[in-house]
């Protein structure tokens, strides 16, 4: 994964320095600044679950006592809840981030898109420190104290702890990708365009 994920990375970063470079006298300009910060998530997103990726087939002893404190993460009905609507939500952000780099010119717009948009600017955004109480609540009888561990990922409680922070850190990603998106005029724009179109039909209509 780790090889793998680098190689992908790396070309984003080469084929957004072409685009950069492509002239685009009609239409719309190469959303670099977006490209970028998707990249940056993009790549700070991979870094932790490149970790998490090592408790799949753990060999070592360090990586077989991280895989116990995922088993024991995922005892939370909670936790399993919210990892499936962040991974949800985050394929429907990224679908949208695609929509807008592929996009020709301002007005072109589909159906999927507007509904992306729509639900993006109407949904809650997602804040980790919500649900990470009720977590802890859940596992805390089954949390090991290990006062024997020669290191802090052999205690259970703080190998647990480091996974939880590294969920909030995913939620913190994926905070920042649904703000560069919104950062876009266009967003706003088409979406007023709509409700435009929309008053326009019931006047018709009437």
């Amino acid at each position: 994964m780790r090889k793998e994920g680098l190689a992908h990375l790396c070309a984003a970063s080469a084929d957004g320095a072409e685009a950069a470079r492509e002239p685009r006298c009609l239409g719309v300009p190469w959303r670099e600044d977006l490209w970028n910060r998707m990249l940056k998530v993009c790549t700070e997103t991979w870094q932790c679950l490149t970790l998490v990726s090592t408790t799949l087939n753990p060999t070592t002893d360090q990586e077989k006592s991280l895989r116990a404190s995922v088993e024991v993460l995922f005892r939370s009905p909670t936790f399993k809840q919210e990892m499936r609507h962040m991974r949800h939500r985050q394929a429907k952000t990224f679908q949208l981030a695609m929509h807008f780099m592929k996009q020709n010119y301002y007005d072109e717009r589909s159906v999927e898109m507007m509904e992306l948009q729509e639900a993006l600017v109407s949904s809650k955004p997602l804040l980790a420190e919500a649900s990470v109480p009720q977590i802890m609540k859940e596992l805390q009888a089954g949390l090991n104290i290990e006062e024997k561990a020669h290191r802090l990922l052999d205690n259970q409680i703080c190998a647990v702890a480091m996974f939880l922070m590294m969920f909030e850190a995913l939620v913190e990603r994926e905070a920042q990708l649904e703000a560069a998106i919104l950062q876009q005029p266009e967003v706003w724009q088409l979406l007023a365009q709509e409700d435009v179109e929309d008053q326009d039909s019931t006047f018709s209509a009437d």
